[in-house]
């Protein structure tokens, strides 16, 4: 699951303490390869670069900062339509009545404790989690939800189709590869690259002539036939995910 937590602090050494253990705590609990963070010193360059956008997941908002305040930054984005998760970072309690209409996640209120900060992240988390869309796999004995974003690959194998995830596991499943392409045809990040290969181009790790190198070093090629339209669309995908773009299923 691709997300992007923002800082929003115009104290520079609160920014770099809280970056710090949010990196920590990724590092800790093993998703750091999959979060990138990124800081503010007021709310308005956070809403010019990026902010309004959708592509932040959770955002960390000092409440009193002079250029604009936290609470005025989370109103626009909620003006904006923003879904992202707020999490109020502040010196008083009592600033939470006026926080309450812009629907926060959280509070932290400094100086917080790292076990605090910690349990919010997991608590973010976990909602972020839940929210992650899935796929329905039809196998032997039934149906299994498969989260889009753990999906590398799907290969046709005879009347079957191997699901292969980002953690080195398979899963098998019964139905035709042409089913299994509609189920995954609702997810932007998956592509078509020969016949019976559907790649999921989140966890492409390079793209080469004639060929796409997965994250689990799995090798595909690219069919001849529109292979200069197949790496331009690869290549472009890959631009707009280090440009900030959500790279979401």
């Amino acid at each position: 699951m691709a997300v992007e937590i923002a800082v929003v602090d115009d104290l520079a050494a609160d920014r770099y303490r809280l970056i710090s253990d949010i990196r920590s705590w990724l590092f800790r609990t093993g998703r750091a390869s999959e979060v990138s963070c990124r800081e503010f010193s007021d709310g308005m360059s956070f809403l010019h670069d990026g902010g309004l956008s959708g592509r932040t997941a959770i955002v960390f908002l000092d409440i009193c900062m002079a250029e604009l305040s936290g609470i005025e930054t989370a109103a626009r984005l909620r003006r904006g339509l923003s879904d992202c998760l707020i999490i109020f970072v502040t010196t008083a309690r009592e600033f939470a009545l006026d926080a309450y209409p812009f629907h926060p996640f959280d509070y932290l209120v400094k100086p917080y404790a790292r076990p605090r900060l910690d349990q919010v992240l997991s608590d973010a988390f976990r909602v972020l989690e839940a929210k992650s869309d899935t796929a329905e796999i039809r196998v032997p004995h039934g149906t299994i939800q498969i989260r889009a974003d753990r999906i590398e690959s799907a290969i046709a194998c005879g009347h079957a189709v191997d699901f292969q995830l980002k953690d080195g596991t398979h899963v098998i499943s019964n139905a035709s590869f042409s089913e299994a392409s509609e189920q995954l045809a609702a997810f932007s990040c998956f592509l078509l690259i020969n016949r019976g290969v559907l790649i999921n181009m989140n966890l492409v790790y390079q793209v080469q002539k004639g060929s796409v190198v997965m994250q689990s070093e799995t090798v595909f090629p690219i069919r001849v036939r529109d292979r200069s339209a197949l790496v331009r669309t690869l290549t472009q995908f890959q631009i707009q995910r280090r440009m900030g773009g959500s790279g979401r299923p």
